[in-house]
Order: structure tokens, then sequence, then C-alpha cells
């Protein structure tokens, strides 16, 4: 009986690599991700650059996005934008936050503060999505920077009735 379950096991660690094609191929290196994304974006007539941590910037009507890498995870594929919301308590703000995530797809609003500056809250907006390959953020680019945006109007709508 123990050799049937050695067996089940093999199969089941066998069979979670092929399920897990990353993981059994090897992980894309910091710098392949970045380059891929820095050139996908290029392409769309973007002019990305690498920021201090090592994400991809770039800037849409005014607005800047970024693409955050995570190397350990490259099917993972997140946009982030943010900015500062001040004379506002978190509590209105939360209310804001809830009302544009119960009307926003994929895209999701989240605040925080630093401790250099509680008064003022960060306003993050981010859409993250698995992708088959990491190349295939392509085909999502698009619509996750537009439902970004929207999640981002939808929010800023709200506060502009205060």
């Amino acid at each position: 009986m123990a050799k049937f379950y050695k067996i089940a096991l093999a199969v089941m660690i066998l069979g979670g690599i092929s399920l897990f094609p990353a993981a059994a191929e090897g992980s894309m290196s910091l710098e392949d991700l970045q380059n891929m994304y820095m050139e996908a974006l290029a392409v769309e007539g973007f002019r990305p650059e690498i920021d201090e941590d090592g994400d991809i910037l770039f800037r849409v009507i005014g607005t800047n996005y970024y693409i955050i890498i995570n190397e350990n995870e490259p099917q993972f594929f997140q946009i982030y934008t943010g900015f500062w919301l001040d004379n506002m308590t978190m509590e209105d703000a939360y209310e804001l936050v809830n009302f544009a995530n119960r009307r926003s797809y994929v895209a999701k609003i989240s605040l925080s503060t630093r401790e250099d500056t509680p008064e003022r809250l960060i306003v993050s907006i981010t859409a993250e999505l698995l992708v088959d390959s990491p190349e295939d953020f392509k085909l999502v680019l698009t619509r996750a920077l537009s439902l970004v945006s929207n999640a981002k109007n939808i929010f800023q709508a709200q506060l502009a009735k205060l």
C-alpha cells in the first residue's frame, strides 16, 4: 500500500509541473521581463522607462502608470496608478473607494498612508491579472489600462460631488 502512495505522489508532483510551465521551465529574469515590457510599450507608442524599483513607468495622457514586475511570478501582470488625497478622513475616503470598487471590473482601489505624512491618503488603483505566458500581457494591456482608468474616473466623479 505504501508503494501506491509513493507512486501517486510522484504522479501528482510530475503532473503539477506540467500544469505550471513557468515553474518547470524556470522563470524569466528581471531584465528579461523589463525588456519585454519596454519593447511592447514602445511599439504601442509609449515612452517607458525603468523606475528606481525596477518596475516600468509610462505615461498616458498625463497620468503615470507602472507595470509592477514580480520576477518570481512572471505570469502575474499588474498595472498600477495612484495619487495623493488631501483633506479627507480615511472613513470618508473608504466610502468613495467602496462605491468605485462595486462598479469596477478587474481594477480595484485601495487606500494607505505613509508614516511621515499620515494626514495624506494614498489612493492606489491596480489591475491584476494572470496570463498563460508573460508575453500574453500584450493581449490585455489596452483593456487593463482602460479598466484602471475607469475605476479612477468613477472614484474622482464621486470625489467631485463632495
